[in-house]
């Protein structure tokens, strides 16, 4: 490698440093993660992300409290900078629901929306959606994001098999950032 040529890398690695650096200060809490390479360090910060989301209700069972046709509204919560780049998946840090005119949960929450078994593939458009958990919302429940059908369904936790509410997502492509992404992306301040 030639003087050149290692002034550039130098060069572009500071660079790369100095904007991770300054992102990374307007994410609260957001730990940088560091990736070498020959003779190469780069640090990233989280870039948190959300994209729009609907549900379709077309099945809705007998006391459920949807209908029919409405349409439900949510987002997923992830790190851009997180995003496999031979894959296009990432894991998702939250999801929220659009409920009594707020975003539930406000931010990243454990209990009330697990992320553990849920992934989001940006490999092709339509965007497809893996999501299960197992809730406490009212009553026991199980949200089940199906990355195959293209189906959100809530289920009652004691017979898994029948649908309280369900229907097909579509995911909005474009990408949200700024404060209420890093919001959503962050768990509650103490």
């Amino acid at each position: 490698m030639g003087i050149k040529s290692r002034l550039v890398a130098a060069v572009s690695s500071l660079v790369v440093v100095a904007l991770a650096t300054m992102m990374g200060s307007r994410v609260a809490g957001a730990a940088p993660s560091q990736s070498s390479g020959t003779g190469l360090t780069v640090t990233t910060v989280p870039l948190i992300t959300m994209l729009n989301m609907t549900v379709t209700l077309d099945q809705v069972s007998a006391g459920a409290p949807g209908k029919i046709g409405d349409i439900d509204q949510l987002r997923v919560v992830f790190d851009a900078n997180a995003v496999d780049p031979v894959t296009k998946r990432t894991n998702l840090l939250n999801m929220q629901h659009f409920t009594n005119g707020n975003w539930a949960p406000p931010h990243r929450d454990d209990v009330m929306m697990p992320t553990s078994d849920a992934w989001l593939d940006m490999s092709s458009v339509p965007y497809r959606l893996h999501y299960r958990a197992t809730v406490q919302h009212g009553e026991p429940i199980i949200i089940d994001a199906d990355e195959r059908s293209g189906r959100l369904s809530i289920h009652p936790q004691y017979d898994p098999s029948s649908n309280i509410e369900s229907g097909r997502y579509s995911i909005d492509p474009t990408p949200i950032t700024g404060p209420a992404a890093d919001a959503a992306g962050a768990y509650a301040p103490h």
